[in-house]
């Protein structure tokens, strides 16, 4: 199962390479987004790294606001330098010029990664190297624009004699899976206290009560509908006035209830855009006055505090604090990820190879041009485990089908046997980096 396409068996096509090998540049494009694109790119590049000891893996940035980006994720980044050097990785600013005259000299390019809409007919594409690999952007709604020559998972060669092979990810039959951290989950060997002083979270150790004891939750999502209770809104045709749209928020709710003897305290790290509501700290009382949480801003090392609002129709049998902290660095986010107590919610393709690695149960939330990717993990899940593993994870996203709703993932043992599971076949099964490595042992033999 997602082994790497029959297009690039060794000597399939014939191919044969010539010259020295010494050096992988992966290329990334333009980033629109957030953080996702860069850190694609990075861990292919860490990934590529561990494979190919031997050689100099460089990854290229041709436009400063992308390559920027890796000073609020990595704190010894200088972006006003064009060359860095991140997790063993060269990270280097160029001209377009300059990276396309580089790589016309190398055996292997990597273009990574081809997102949404990308238009791959582009001048920063096709840049001449003997062998050129595109990786797609997992689960997209929606086609890059790739030459007319070229087609998912077929090598083609064009009039020069360069290859070029664009390779479908994601988690369908015909992908090569996910970004994966190599190696087995990371073992939990620091105390809570030690992550947070680690990562300059000394702050909400003193101002937040009971830090240390609490239940801890990490989120990272892009719709706060998927965060909130009170933007879960009923479903059209729903007459019974309660919310049925997924909350995380709810189903934590819900969890709590049903422990109604443990009075342990919750913190929820919320790590997400801090713009993602387009609110500020004032205005929360005043939009989520009906729910009966505390949140909690951290902004140069300082404590906001918004309490729970009187006017809640609900109330909890444990304090539940938010801490809204923003984009953390990397290291800190992955820490936070392995010492976590409940599941986590995360979004995007960073935020689910770090809890994959982490072995974290988690609950997606789609992007909007991502809608493709629950779906396709469900259809994985079909192919990989078995029936009652399958049905228990199904059942977490969709409560119509047995008695478990997603708040099951929570605390029901079955539940979070059956997606350690998952995790674990993804491990196994679906990863890009592993798969990438034998695709050019293949092409380069």
């Amino acid at each position: 199962m997602l082994d790497y396409p029959v297009a690039c068996i060794p000597g399939r096509y014939g191919h044969s390479t010539s010259g020295h090998f010494t050096s992988i540049p992966i290329i990334s494009p333009k980033s629109p987004g957030g953080f996702g694109d860069q850190m694609a790119a990075l861990n292919v590049a860490k990934e590529l790294k561990a494979n190919f000891p031997d050689k100099e893996i460089g990854l290229y940035f041709s436009h400063a606001a992308s390559y920027q980006k890796f000073q609020a994720l990595f704190p010894n980044f200088d972006p006003s330098k064009h060359d860095n050097y991140v997790d063993n990785v060269f990270v280097r600013l160029r001209d377009t010029s300059e990276v396309r005259e580089f790589v016309k000299g190398q055996k292997v390019a990597i273009y990574c990664p081809v997102a949404y809409a990308q238009d791959c007919t582009h001048e920063g594409f096709l840049m001449g190297a003997e062998i050129n690999v595109y990786l797609e952007e997992y689960d997209i709604r929606g086609c890059p624009r790739l030459p007319h020559f070229m087609r998912e998972n077929v090598l083609y060669k064009d009039d020069s004699s360069a290859a070029h092979l664009f390779l479908s990810t994601g988690f369908d039959p015909e992908g090569i899976g996910i970004h994966i951290a190599s190696g087995s989950p990371q073992a939990v060997n620091r105390s809570k206290r030690t992550v947070l002083e680690d990562a300059g979270l000394e702050a909400l150790i003193r101002e937040v009560p009971d830090i240390l004891e609490s239940d801890w939750g990490v989120a990272y999502y892009h719709n706060a509908t998927s965060f909130r209770m009170d933007f879960a809104l009923p479903k059209i045709g729903d007459s019974s006035g309660e919310a049925t749209e997924f909350s995380y928020l709810r189903e934590l709710l819900q969890f709590l209830r049903r422990r109604p003897h443990s009075r342990r305290p919750v913190v929820l790290f919320d790590c997400s855009d801090p713009y993602a509501y387009s609110l500020d700290g004032e205005n929360y009382q005043r939009v989520f006055t009906n729910e009966p949480f505390t949140d909690l801003f951290l902004q140069e090392g300082r404590i906001g505090r918004v309490e729970a609002g009187r006017g809640a129709r609900h109330t909890t049998p444990a304090p539940v604090r938010i801490l809204h902290l923003g984009h953390l660095r990397n290291d800190a986010f992955k820490a936070l990820l392995t010492v976590t107590d409940l599941p986590v919610l995360i979004t995007g393709d960073s935020s689910l190879a770090d809890a994959l690695s982490a072995d974290a149960l988690f609950l997606y939330d789609d992007c909007d041009w991502k809608s493709a990717t629950q779906r396709n993990v469900f259809s994985f899940a079909q192919r990989v485990l078995r029936f009652t593993d399958v049905r228990n994870i199904l059942a977490i996203y969709d409560n119509t089908i047995s008695r478990f709703g997603s708040d099951a993932l929570f605390d029901d043992p079955a539940v979070r046997a059956s997606f350690r599971s998952l995790n674990q076949a993804i491990r196994e099964k679906a990863d890009l980096h592993r798969n990438l490595a034998e695709i050019i042992r293949g092409l380069t033999i």
